[in-house]
């Protein structure tokens, strides 16, 4: 099993410095685009509160 580290926001908006600065074309995307919040929680869920978003989601 792989287990993915979240990605800090400081992290997240070095990754976006970088990709930016290589390609001006995606720069242009990037900055049109709010940061990504992929693999980062926002607040901390419980268990059970994890267990009925996954429920009702798949509803």
């Amino acid at each position: 099993m792989t287990v993915f580290a979240a990605i800090t926001e400081a992290q997240m908006k070095k990754i976006v410095k970088d990709l930016s600065s290589r390609d001006r074309r995606i720069s242009r995307v990037i900055d049109a685009h709010p940061l990504c919040t992929v693999g980062r929680n926002p607040k901390p869920v419980s268990h059970f509160e994890a267990l009925v978003e996954s429920v009702i989601s798949q509803q």
